[in-house]
């Protein structure tokens, strides 16, 4: 698949809206546009699993007959510790 070409109006548009700053202060900008209103609230009404990540339904789905570790963190009940690699 032949890579994508930008288009170059809105590289000259990028390049002029952040012409004289540095990259620090665009980072801190993006940080500060992607902490506003970022994703819906959380249920407060329902159970959550040991590490509150994500709902106690949720995580019986997606733990199923082989389970994920995916959005637990360790020491979480539905956390699966990683096994090891057969040599």
């Amino acid at each position: 698949m032949p890579k994508k070409r930008k288009n170059p109006a809105a590289v000259a548009l990028g390049a002029r809206r952040w012409y004289g700053t540095t990259q620090e202060e665009r980072t801190a900008y993006a940080k500060w546009v992607a902490s506003h209103n970022s994703g819906r609230p959380r249920k407060t009404d329902v159970p959550r699993c040991a590490c509150g990540n994500m709902t106690l339904h949720t995580a019986t789905i997606r733990g199923g007959k082989r389970g994920t570790s995916v959005g637990h963190k360790p020491g979480c009940t539905f956390y699966l510790t990683p096994k090891a690699e057969v040599a």
